[in-house]
């Protein structure tokens, strides 16, 4: 069951990041896609649309975690068996252990452009931190957003209040959703005849991960949240055989003059047509 939408509107990355949810519920949980705004998390127990979740993520081994704070903006039931628990959550503040930490996880990862860190000094058992609240997305040139990322960058080092943005790729640059995902996956060039919306279309899948797919297609791209069936055939020792694979869209991406449009989708269940272990020794092949 899917429940709200994802309303990000920065640029959405496939990712691999396990971190541990401290409040509502304590579990783990799996970060399949990142962005500046917000993320898609795979986990246990689903927390409600709305309700606030605190992530403990450990961004450097043997650095002390950072302690997320995120709203959820929607979530999708899954069977525990054949399917997976998601939510997709917005970023609202975190607590870092020091600057370089959040600068870390604000640069290298989030690319988040604005918002605002403050030192917080140690007191009593407590020690010092830093606090930093995630702005609220709007677009801005290149021109400035690089301004911005010099200046905060400088200030951040020399500053306890400070703004602490980085600008995202540039223009043209292929974003981390064009490689092969961390972990199970890797590129490939397979025919499939696909569902959506009472309607059967084809397109090519172009990257293939054990809970992820990307698939180009000429045609009108689906919407966010929908529901997808994949009819696919792969080669194997036994010869070329069919699967089926089901989701739900997690991200689109227009065409433009250099490529075809294209949609992730995020796989719930594989149907392997009897054959226990195909999807994932395939998967695991072209990793």
């Amino acid at each position: 069951m899917y429940s709200g939408q994802d309303r990000r509107t920065a640029e959405r990355r496939e990712s691999d990041f396990h971190v541990q949810i401290t409040a509502p519920t304590p579990g783990d949980g799996h970060i399949q896609d990142v962005s500046a705004g917000g993320a898609l998390i795979v986990l246990t127990d689903l927390p409600k649309q709305g309700e606030m979740v605190s992530l403990s993520w450990s961004v450097e081994d043997g650095a002390m975690p950072i302690v997320i704070d995120a709203q959820v903006a929607w979530s999708m039931k899954g069977d525990g068996a054949t399917s997976v628990s998601a939510i997709g959550v917005q970023w609202k503040s975190l607590r870092a252990p020091s600057p370089n930490a959040l600068k870390s996880l604000l640069k290298d990862i989030l690319q988040v452009s604005g918002g605002f860190a403050k030192m917080v000094p140690a007191e009593g058992q407590t020690p010092s931190y830093v606090h930093f609240t995630f702005p609220e997305l709007s677009a801005g040139t290149p021109k400035e957003t690089a301004a911005a990322t010099e200046e905060a960058e400088e200030s951040v080092e020399s500053t306890p209040d400070a703004e602490v943005p980085e600008a995202p790729a540039p223009s043209g640059t292929p974003s981390p959703d064009d490689s092969p995902s961390v972990g199970l996956s890797g590129h490939v060039m397979l025919p499939t005849k696909y569902k959506t919306q009472g309607k059967s279309l084809r397109g090519t899948i172009v990257t293939l991960a054990e809970r992820r797919a990307v698939i180009e297609t000429e045609n009108e791209l689906p919407s966010h949240s929908d529901r997808v069936e994949l009819k696919v055939s792969i080669p194997s020792t036994e010869g070329v055989l069919p699967l089926k694979i089901y989701g739900q869209v997690s991200r689109t991406r227009p065409a433009t003059d250099s490529r075809n449009a294209s949609f992730w989708v995020l796989v719930t269940r594989v149907d392997e047509c009897g054959r226990s272990g195909l999807f994932r020794q395939y998967v695991e092949h072209i990793a």
